[in-house]
């Protein structure tokens, strides 16, 4: 008598109940992607070392990568104020300095009398490096008070520094500030 031959289509039988994993169980996988995330290893890699579904790891890398972005962004936003002030303090305190010599430049000047021996344009010279110095600081001191940091949008900095009429203006000339 013949012999049957067994089936070759028959789908295994799956020990795991398949769909959406319980709250634990994405913890763990969650936890799992973290721990494989921050050691820079790929979706891909992270998928095979972790027998997930590499669509399931790019998910929670996607989501690492965000809030690494934002915490990155908040903190270099952060720095960016703190370092603005201090420099702006130091621009202030160098600005002090200057003036002082230059008043006394100036009372220097106002003592000297004709008959004196003193170097009068020596003394102007000074004056002079003294006061384009303080413009050119001055200048540097502007120009980080006026750049906004990262969080202000330049759509926010026009608006804010010009109105809106500037936005309504461009948008009926035909021109777009996007």
């Amino acid at each position: 008598m013949p012999m049957k031959l067994a089936k070759t289509s028959v789908k295994p039988k799956r020990s795991v109940k398949s769909g959406r994993p319980t709250k634990a169980r994405q913890s763990a996988i969650r936890r799992d992607c973290l721990e494989q995330y921050n050691l820079y290893t790929s979706a891909a890699s992270a998928s095979r070392t972790l027998d997930l579904n590499p669509h399931t790891v790019e998910k929670y890398y996607r989501g690492f990568e965000a809030q690494e972005l934002e915490e990155t962004n908040l903190e270099f936003i952060a720095n960016q104020r703190a370092t603005k002030k201090k420099v702006i303090g130091r621009l202030d305190d160098i600005l002090a300095f200057l003036d002082k010599q230059f008043k006394d430049f100036v009372a220097k000047l106002e003592e000297v009398d004709a008959e004196e021996n003193y170097d009068v344009i020596k003394i102007e010279m000074m004056k002079t490096s003294v006061l384009k110095h303080m413009s050119d600081i001055l200048q540097q001191k502007a120009s980080i008070e006026i750049t906004p940091t990262l969080d202000i949008s330049l759509d926010n900095y026009i608006e804010e520094k010009y109105g809106k009429f500037i936005k309504e203006a461009a948008s009926t000339n035909g021109a777009s500030l996007r």
